[in-house]
C-alpha cells in the first residue's frame, strides 16, 4: 500500500497523510544529538559551505590573525548547501542548539549535506514501532479495548 503525504503550500511534502476515512496522520519525530554531535554538524555544514564558496569563486572571507577571526561585512551569495538546507550557518546554529529536539527533516538534509549519519531509516522505524508497541496498538485491537 502506498500512502500520499500531503503537500503544504510552499509545494514541500509534509509528515501528514488524511486517510479514506477523513482522518489525517502525522508523524513528527525529533532527534536530540549530544553537544558533540550538534559542534559536528555544525563544523560539517561550515565546511561544506567553506568549500562551495571557493568553488563559486567567492574569497574565503574570514581571515584568522594573532587568534582573533575577523569577517567581512558583506553578505554572500548562498551556497547550494545553505540553499537546500533553506538557512545560513548563523541561523542552523541557532536551530540546533537553542531547542530541545531537532525536526527529522533538518537532521536528514544535515546528513545528506555533510556526510555524517546520526540516525536511520531503521532507527526510526523501530523507535516508532516500539511506541505503538508501548500504547498496545496493534492491526487486530483497532484501537478499541
Amino acid at each position: 500500500m502506498t500512502i500520499e503525504l500531503l503537500t503544504n503550500r510552499y509545494n514541500q511534502t509534509t509528515c501528514s497523510h488524511i486517510q479514506a476515512n477523513g482522518c489525517s496522520v502525522s508523524t513528527p519525530v525529533y532527534v536530540t544529538p549530544t553537544t558533540d554531535q550538534v559542534k559536528q554538524l555544525l563544523n560539517a555544514f561550515r565546511e561544506v559551505v567553506r568549500q562551495q564558496r571557493l568553488e563559486m569563486g567567492q574569497p574565503d572571507t574570514s581571515n584568522q590573525t594573532f587568534g582573533v577571526m575577523a569577517t567581512t561585512t558583506t553578505k554572500p551569495e548562498m551556497t547550494p548547501a545553505e540553499t537546500k538546507l533553506g538557512m545560513t550557518e548563523e541561523s542552523l546554529r541557532y536551530a540546533l542548539f537553542q531547542r530541545k529536539g531537532t525536526p527529522e527533516r533538518l537532521i536528514i538534509q544535515l546528513q545528506q549535506i555533510t556526510g555524517l549519519q546520526l540516525i536511520t531509516r531503521q532507527a526510526i522505524v523501530e523507535n516508532l514501532n516500539a511506541w505503538l508497541d508501548a500504547l498496545e496498538m496493534t492491526d487486530e485491537n483497532k484501537g478499541a479495548k
